[in-house]
Parts: structure tokens; sequence; C-alpha cells
């Protein structure tokens, strides 16, 4: 682990989350927690031989309908995802109504802004105490860490979405209740643009069924990046990215034995969220030309907006 070392008045909001080590700076979301657990047994049974290795991962091999049961079960409290998004599904059929709909239809972009840039924010604080959970991060340095965050955190926000997304419906758990997508509009053509992009990596996504373990281990693999800028540390992150990923290929072939796509196709969708990170950027750093708004630190930080 990292030594702690004491905060100074250059410290940097960021760089605050990682000082204080195994203490959690924001309340960790059960389902937060529990995905890196999932992680860290999946990483110690890939090193293992390998019929001890199917023994271990048939523990997360339920079926849809045993996954329901399990997450579902007065014992488990099941949250989608955290913060604000953190309600469950019966929660959130309970929610929906015509009068939250009106308010949402009568948002200016700035308030869905703002919003969503709060939303994010604390969907990122629960990727940073994942993070933090993941086997090895914290024994990186402080700035491999803070560079792996800045560059993946938006990434993996995305991976979480897609079990937010509801099919039958093409809506979105968001604040408490299932929006329709045709609700996130834009009148700038480059946001909107954006939008329209970032649903259907969410949809398609959504479409692969992963388990909870595929979706710990895929967060796992694009926040561990060794190519991210400014990494020191390449070989060591490269190291435990390649784990990650082989933990990965040996779940969907266990669980997905059939589909021999899905791997490739999860692979080809790494460049796609590199490319809606750098996006997303793009209309941010537009959008604030525009508009004397107060955007979280956290937020501000980690996607490089000047205070």
């Amino acid at each position: 682990m990292v030594a702690w070392s004491k905060p100074t008045a250059e410290t940097s909001f960021l760089q605050l989350t990682c000082l204080l080590g195994d203490e959690p700076v924001f309340m960790v979301d059960v389902r937060s927690s529990l995905l890196a657990r999932v992680v860290e047994h999946l990483t110690k049974a890939r090193r293992i031989k390998s019929r001890a290795v199917g023994r271990k991962l048939c523990h997360y091999n339920f079926t849809n309908r045993q996954k329901r049961q399990h997450l579902h079960s007065p014992s488990v409290e099941f949250r989608y995802i955290y913060g604000p998004f953190a309600v469950s599904t019966e929660d959130a059929c309970k929610r929906q109504s015509s009068d939250i709909f009106s308010d949402i239809r009568r948002r200016t972009r700035f308030e869905w802004w703002v919003d969503c840039a709060n939303k994010l924010t604390f969907a990122v604080q629960q990727i940073i105490e994942f993070a933090k959970l993941i086997p090895g991060f914290m024994k990186l340095q402080q700035d491999d860490q803070i560079m792996l965050l800045k560059g993946g955190a938006f990434e993996v926000a995305l991976i979480r979405m897609s079990s937010l997304y509801d099919f039958t419906n093409d809506s979105i758990l968001y604040g408490g209740v299932y929006v329709p997508v045709q609700f996130f509009v834009s009148e700038d053509q480059m946001e909107q643009r954006f939008i329209h992009n970032i649903f259907s990596l969410v949809r398609e996504l959504s479409s692969y069924c992963l388990t909870e373990a595929e979706v710990a281990l895929f967060s796992a693999v694009v926040l561990m990046s060794p190519g991210r800028s400014g990494i020191r540390n390449q070989s060591g992150i490269r190291e435990m990215h390649e784990l990650f990923f082989d933990c990965l290929i040996t779940e969907l072939r266990t669980n997905h034995a059939v589909d021999i796509t899905l791997m490739p196709r999860l692979t080809s969708i790494l460049s796609t969220l590199q490319e809606l990170a750098a996006q997303h950027i793009v209309v941010l750093a537009k959008f604030k030309k525009l508009a004397l708004v107060e955007l979280p630190p956290l937020y501000k930080e980690l996607f490089t907006i000047d205070g």
C-alpha cells in the first residue's frame, strides 16, 4: 500500500481520496464493494490450477433466474448503481409518474448539465472506492492511481450505466425513475450526437447480459489500462491488466460458451469507450465557454476543466 502523507494546501480533491488509503472517503455502495471483491476472488483463482479455477468460478455462474432470486431476496438490498441512482427496481417503478416526467421535460440545457454532472460525480466517487479494492491498485504510486482514475472513471461509469437500461421501454434509470431515452435531448448538435453515441453504447453493452462478475472484471480491465497518459509503472499496470483480461475471458467462456463472438465484441467496445470519453471532454469544454455554472470540484478535476 502507498504510504500515507499529510495533505497540504495544494492537495487536490482527487489526491485526497487516494491519500486516505483504505479509509473510505464516501459511503461505499454495497454493489461497488461486492464487485471489487468478485475481482479479487477471481484474480486469486486465476493463479491456481485450472481445475480449481473452475470450482471457484462456478459460485458466480448464476442463471438469470437464480441471479434475480438472489439479488431481490430479503437479505440482499440490491441497488442498481450508486448515490442518487441507488434505488431498487420496485421503488423505481413506484416513483414513475407523469408529474416527474413533466418536470424533466421542462429542464433547461443548463439544468441538465448541472444535474448530470452531480450524478456522474457521485458515481465517480463510488468508482474510486471500487478502484481502491481492486487487487494491486493501492500498491501503485499515487500519481499512477490518479492518472488511471482520470483516464478511466468516465469509461467505467458508462459500463455501469448499461445496467440501468431497460430494453423493453427503451428507458434508463435516472434519479430514481425510468426515463425514456427520447427525453435526453439537446438543442446543440454536438451534444445531441454525444447523447446518441452514449445510448448506442449502452444498448449494445446491455444486450450482452453480462453477469455481475463479468461487469466487475470488465470495469477492472478498463480502469487498469497501461496506455493511459502520464502512467509511470506501465509494466506493473500491464501485468494487472492482462490478469484481469484473462479472468474475464475465463468467465465469458464459462457463462457464455455458445457465444464465441462476445469477447471480440467487448474488446471492440474498449475503443468506443475511449472515443466517448474524449467526446465528453470536448462537449464539456464547449459548454463551459457558454455558461457560467458551478460544477462539482471532483468533476472539474477529473475532466480537466479550469476552475
